[in-house]
């Protein structure tokens, strides 16, 4: 498991034991090495290919003469318990901001996006961890400031722009990209605006997380202008009630919803067949500063990134019908100095 800390330019590295149960190893952390022109190297969203080969580290320029972040590939080996991640050459992105990395889920594409606060980009990529040249189109927010995207296996993108409260879908032919639709994401109260977006693994349902502290869900197909989509509301009980990130499981069943508003809850929902979440037990308390949340590709185990404190530090916890229940020994703490666990990939 790999933990990117936006505070601290480091990449944390944890085993996963038969139960889920995360450990640091003997070396835990590689340090991100700013490229020429940028002061710091501050990881963001981050991707892994399908293979499990490479992983995909965003990273907001700090003051460099450029002014452009930069994508960051790492190669993943592994020989007998031996892990070796080894950087790739950065290449810069369009702006200075890129917030969120995903690699197409379509068979054989070896395409990636990224997006940031004017543009959507797409990348090409080979397992040996060299990227193209990316090729970026205009997001179609008046106000720029996309938050999050996602792919579907037909490669239909999803960009959410939270200062236009509104959600981008672009189609892609190759590498390029075109802004076929367009709709909008106010929230529960019509002040919210998507901070982050999912897909069920089938793609025909959308789960958005909202800045007025509700949890947005619509079914993609029809999406457009005419797109109306519902919001649940989480009992977060907050001033400023504010959803960070939502996941979802690998069976579409199981869906969370992290508040980073200082209620520092994680609130669960199962999903139906029809994309319909409902509230499931009570919300869980972790500790301060709940960022990001990633379920465990084959067990019912959700992490949730906590970047609240220093050292930082990661909840590891059990999906049961009834809500969720903390594992022996969580929250994990980070090796001191690590600071602003933001994002988890699992390998």
């Amino acid at each position: 498991m790999f933990v990117g800390n936006h505070g601290s330019s480091t990449l944390t590295v944890f085993a996963l034991d038969a139960n889920g149960i995360p450990s640091l190893p003997t070396n835990p952390s590689l340090p991100l090495t700013a490229p020429a022109g940028t002061t710091t190297f501050s990881p963001s969203g981050m991707a892994m290919d399908p293979t499990g080969s490479v992983l995909f580290v965003p990273s907001e320029s700090s003051g460099g003469a450029s002014g452009n972040g930069t994508l960051l590939p790492i190669v993943i080996t592994v020989s007998g318990n031996k892990l070796t991640l080894t950087p790739g050459t950065a290449v810069p992105t369009t702006s200075s901001n890129p917030v969120n990395v995903f690699v197409n889920p379509a068979s054989g594409s070896n395409t990636l996006f990224t997006c940031d606060s004017s543009t959507v980009s797409c990348f090409t990529y080979t397992t040996a961890g060299v990227l193209g040249t990316p090729t970026s189109v205009a997001n179609g927010g008046s106000y720029g400031a996309a938050n999050w995207l996602t792919c579907d296996a037909s490669s239909n993108v999803y960009v959410g722009l939270q200062a236009d409260q509104m959600i981008d879908l672009f189609t892609v032919s190759g590498t390029t990209l075109t802004l076929a639709q367009q709709a909008y994401d106010y929230g529960s109260s019509y002040n919210g605006g998507p901070n982050c977006i999912v897909l069920d693994p089938t793609g025909k349902y959308m789960f958005m997380a909202e800045g007025d502290g509700s949890v947005g869900y619509t079914p993609t197909a029809g999406f457009g202008s005419a797109t109306t989509p519902n919001y649940v509301q989480t009992p977060s009980a907050a001033t400023t009630p504010n959803v960070s990130s939502v996941a979802i499981n690998s069976a579409g069943t199981f869906l969370v919803a992290v508040c980073s508003d200082g209620s520092n809850m994680v609130v669960a929902y199962t999903v139906d067949s029809s994309g319909v979440p409902t509230q499931a037990g009570q919300p869980f308390s972790t500790t301060p500063g709940p960022l990001s949340a990633t379920f465990h590709p084959s067990q019912n185990i959700v992490y949730i990134a906590n970047g609240g404190k220093s050292p930082a530090t990661i909840s590891a916890l059990s999906v049961l019908p009834t809500g969720l229940a903390s594992l022996s020994g969580s929250p994990f703490s980070l090796p001191t100095g690590d600071t602003g666990s933001s994002s988890i990939v699992i390998k």
